[in-house]
């Protein structure tokens, strides 16, 4: 690990586990590291607010408001999967496929809900992973969400590389597939991101944001152009219901 990054991370612990908070030469004395390094990592925090000072007079360091808002970061993403697992497991049931739940990570999903099927099938994406929006039927449904020009200024800012020969790559049809999904409420990936694997999606949203989306996936084979209609009409659905409930 950088230096640097682990000194960073040693200031933080150590502000952390003072109540009263610590002052710079505290810190330098505490953790053995010179003064003017302690006073230029010191600087950086307080500009990100990860810390602050209580007082001119008073030169204490304590944590400051940013490391809240990861915390409650941390806390809403926990919340949002305990509201969307009981909708999972129905899925599953239902149709004893595997269920994603997917949350908006920049221009990638973050897998953080699975709930496999009891079907002797191998899906690629596992929890903690992240894939781009465009070749992922959660992605896409995510996609869907943005205006016409939101669409194409992401289609010119990324690079469009084929992880299968069925992945859209041409930005023309590309956005039209996102505008059809958006169009039915619910996008469909036909092996875009795995040869073996179809699925749709729908998106999910908290405050009239998207944050992410769920889907229904298996074999490409084992599922009719009726049956994704149908699947794709159950996520859209179900996704509403869970939107309903995370305000």
């Amino acid at each position: 690990m950088n230096k640097s990054t682990l000194k960073t991370l040693e200031i933080l612990e150590i502000i952390a586990s003072s109540k009263k908070g610590m002052t710079i030469s505290e810190i330098s004395k505490e953790l053995e590291i010179p003064r003017s390094s302690v006073d230029d990592i010191v600087k950086a925090l307080l500009k990100k607010e990860y810390i602050y000072q209580e007082s001119e007079e008073n030169k204490r360091y304590i944590l400051g408001n940013k490391i809240l808002e990861l915390s409650l970061s941390v806390k809403n993403k926990r919340e949002i999967i305990d509201v969307v697992n009981p909708f999972l497991k129905k899925l599953n049931e239902e149709y004893n496929e595997t269920i994603f739940l997917a949350l908006k990570d920049g221009d990638y999903v973050l897998y953080v809900g699975k709930i496999e099927s009891t079907k002797n099938i191998k899906i690629t994406a596992v929890l903690g992973s992240k894939k781009s929006l465009y070749y992922t039927g959660l992605g896409k449904a995510i996609l869907s969400t943005f205006t016409e020009k939101e669409i194409e200024e992401y289609i010119q800012r990324i690079k469009l590389v084929a992880k299968t020969k069925y992945t859209i790559i041409d930005p023309y049809k590309l956005k039209k597939d996102i505008l059809e999904a958006k169009e039915r409420g619910y996008s469909k990936d036909y092996r875009e991101g795995d040869e073996d694997i179809s699925c749709v999606a729908a998106p999910l949203f908290q405050d009239g944001k998207v944050i992410g989306a769920i889907s229904i996936a298996g074999l490409y084979g084992n599922v009719s152009e009726n049956e994704m209609k149908k699947r794709g009409e159950k996520i859209k659905e179900v996704a509403n219901k869970i939107s309903i409930l995370l305000g």
